[in-house]
């Protein structure tokens, strides 16, 4: 059986009412009866069923007109027509109104079974293909909304930490002031990791992934996130020796049990509970399909490293379950929300998936699933843009920026650096320049979104004209959005807006030093 359904019979026999309930309740279907048209459209305009078994032939109104003011009523419930006084043409009738089968009484319980299963197993197929259409639909959307917001945001937050960061290159340690502007730079970095976070909720911040040892990453977590956890909750953990290995981001993953673990503690009212992290591998065969984000998420035939966290706190509403992972929703207070919407993006971008189980005061387990790698681990080693010679070579770099206010900024960074600057607005300007200037100019740090002529086009240009030229692509939207349609062979960094002065010098000793690109430098 596929769940508890709620199914209405309606009849003007009482005896057979008495004894489809009996029979359809001991397959635990969930049955309400009544024996007029009037009383059917009155429970379904104001309750929620599965399925109507009805009766044509009533006194106050015929089953026809019970589908057809159903139908007016815009109530979606399929019927299935039962008769004593079956015909060819009621049976056609039924059919071309809208009911999805027809049975004659009396019928064998097998009959009426297998038609109700048949009928519900549709009935959730197109439910949930309805809910992965509309699930796209709206993740498409805030996708829009998010990256046009965050490319628009970053830009102006470019100017913000850029003009604090100068000011606070130049201001004596002993200033009055320097106390302020640190605040104001400390609020303006905390701006821009909520543009990286509703990003990462829309799963546009793949980040760079190694092979990641499962348990040994936990226990290393556990040990920054439990001195966070109030006193009286206990925090127990069931980790391998080792493994499973998954490739990952390390910092995403580190973000997503921060945020699963600081999910069930909130849940636990007075501090007083249990909050248990567990790690096993899995077969794909032995992942729940229901309920899963995303939801049209489907294994591959590979094992699966199983990140478990449950909790003895106050559960989730049923009611609450569709939206749990939307930006902004919670049920603890307003300014909250972020936290399970970003682990949803995190588990997108990583391939995996995320269910829920959950009962109101009965806790919560949430496990999340990431396909198991081949790939070795690979120990922490140096940066190889910290590394960099300190003594770089000062040069002329060539800004190609159509915001004025950041164009203004983004020089000012790059003379603090050491770097002369030749300003373009738009890549038509920049083409320009670099003819007139093609052996000064070392370094070409470029915006994506430009007029006239895009970003792409810009670059193609520039390469014409000097092929070597090491270029530092910039943009307020994320690299994957801006590489979708992208070449990757015409920049050597890409540089998330908003960049900090150090952001920008590693990312132009980086394009100079010949590395290939490796995504970001932030």
């Amino acid at each position: 059986m596929l769940k508890t359904a709620k199914i209405l019979v309606v009849d003007d026999e009482p005896r057979l009412c008495d004894s489809m309930e009996t029979l359809l309740g001991s397959q635990n279907y969930e049955v309400k009866t009544c024996g007029n048209g009037s009383d059917a459209l009155h429970f379904l305009a104001n309750e929620v069923f599965d399925l109507v078994l009805l009766d044509i032939y009533m006194e106050d109104m015929d089953g026809f007109q019970v589908i057809e003011k159903k139908i007016k009523q815009k109530i979606d419930t399929p019927v299935i027509i039962i008769t004593g006084k079956a015909s060819t043409h009621s049976a056609v009738k039924a059919l071309k109104m809208g009911a999805v089968d027809y049975l004659k009484k009396p019928f064998e319980a097998g009959e009426i079974f297998g038609s109700i299963r048949k009928i519900l197993t549709q009935r959730a197929s197109d439910l949930r293909a309805e809910r992965i259409y509309q699930q796209r639909r709206k993740m498409e959307s805030l996708g829009r909304m998010a990256g046009s917001i965050a490319h628009h945001f970053n830009n102006q937050l470019s100017a913000v930490i850029g003009n604090l960061e100068i000011v606070l290159y130049d201001m004596p340690g002993d200033s009055e002031h320097r106390n302020n502007l640190l605040q104001a730079m400390v609020a303006a970095n905390k701006a821009g990791t909520m543009s990286r976070q509703m990003l990462t909720y829309l799963g546009h911040a793949a980040g760079r992934k190694t092979g990641v040892d499962l348990s040994a990453f936990c226990r290393r977590t556990l040990s920054l996130i439990q001195p966070a956890i109030p006193e009286g909750m206990v925090l127990q953990v069931d980790l391998p020796a080792s493994g499973p290995v998954i490739r990952a981001d390390a910092g995403q993953i580190q973000l997503l049990l921060a945020h699963l673990i600081t999910n069930a503690w909130e849940s636990i009212s007075d501090n007083q509970g249990t909050i248990t992290l567990t790690i096993k591998t899995v077969s794909p065969k032995n992942i729940p399909s229901s309920p899963q984000m995303p939801i049209d998420w489907k294994p591959r035939d590979v094992p699966y490293a199983c990140l478990e966290v449950s909790d003895t706190g106050c559960g989730i509403a049923a009611e609450d379950m569709d939206t749990l992972f939307d930006p902004f929703f919670t049920t603890k207070f307003i300014g909250r929300g972020l936290g399970l919407a970003e682990v949803a993006g995190i588990v997108k971008v990583h391939e995996g998936c995320i269910t829920v189980e959950s009962e109101p005061d009965r806790g919560s387990l949430f496990r999340v699933f990431f396909p198991v790698s081949t790939q070795k681990t690979i120990p922490g080693k140096e940066n190889p843009v910290a590394s960099a010679n300190k003594g770089e070579t000062k040069g002329t770099v060539l800004l190609i920026e159509n915001e004025q206010m950041v164009r203004k900024v983004a020089t000012a960074m790059l003379l603090h650096l050491g770097y002369a600057v030749i300003e373009a607005k738009d890549g038509t300007e920049a083409v320009q320049q670099l003819k007139k200037h093609k052996n000064e100019i070392c370094c070409v740090v470029s915006e994506m979104t430009l007029p006239r002529m895009n970003g792409w086009k810009t670059l193609r240009e520039l390469r014409k004209l000097r092929s070597d030229v090491p270029v530092v692509l910039c943009s307020g939207y994320d690299e994957k959005t801006v590489m979708a349609d992208g070449y990757p062979e015409l920049f050597q960094v890409f540089l998330n807006k908003p960049y900090p002065v150090t952001a920008l010098k590693h990312a132009l000793l980086t394009a100079m030093g010949g590395h290939r690109r490796e995504g970001a430098t932030r």
